[in-house]
Formats: structure tokens, C-alpha cells, sequence
């Protein structure tokens, strides 16, 4: 059973250059490390916030993204970037 995840935050507005750079790199590990793992990333009008959409093939997927080094690098970063909480949901399909 796959799992859907939706992550959303705001950057701070003088860490956006960086971070676009940070997010790059995050993006192309998933592709790389785990190809499995389909994402879409979105970025609101204000152009600070964003909007992550994963999808996990299953529950290990899930479990391996979020214990993988490249995630943990790119969230200990996005805590100090981000203004504000770091939103994440499960979703579930109806």
C-alpha cells in the first residue's frame, strides 16, 4: 500500500537563494537514490512557500527516505531556513 505525504513550509526570504540550491540537490538524491519515490514540488505566488507531494510505493520506502542522510541533511538545513513550522501530513486517497 502506498503512502502519500504532503510537506509544507515558508523560507525565510534572505535564505531562498541558498536553499534553491539545497532543494536542488535534495531533488536530484531522490531521483538518484531512490527512483521509486515520485514527488512534485510547488512554490506558492509569494514565492517563499512551498509545497512538497511524495508518494511511496510502501511503507519501507516511506521508512528509508525519511532515515536516508540526503533527507536528514536537507531537513536539518530546511529547519533553519524555514520560517515558521514545517508542515507534514499523511494523506490518505478517497
Amino acid at each position: 500500500m502506498s503512502v502519500i505525504k504532503i510537506v509544507q513550509y515558508k523560507i525565510k526570504p534572505e535564505k531562498k537563494d541558498i536553499f534553491l540550491d539545497e532543494l536542488n540537490i535534495f531533488l536530484e538524491e531522490i531521483e538518484l537514490r531512490q527512483p521509486n519515490v515520485k514527488q512534485r514540488t510547488f512554490n506558492q505566488e509569494d514565492g517563499v512557500t512551498f509545497i512538497h507531494l511524495f508518494e511511496f510505493p510502501s511503507s519501507k520506502e516511506n521508512e528509508d527516505f525519511w532515515n536516508a542522510d540526503y533527507t536528514k541533511h536537507f531537513f536539518n538545513y530546511l529547519t533553519d531556513a524555514a520560517e515558521g513550522e514545517i508542515k507534514q501530513n499523511i494523506l490518505e486517497e478517497v
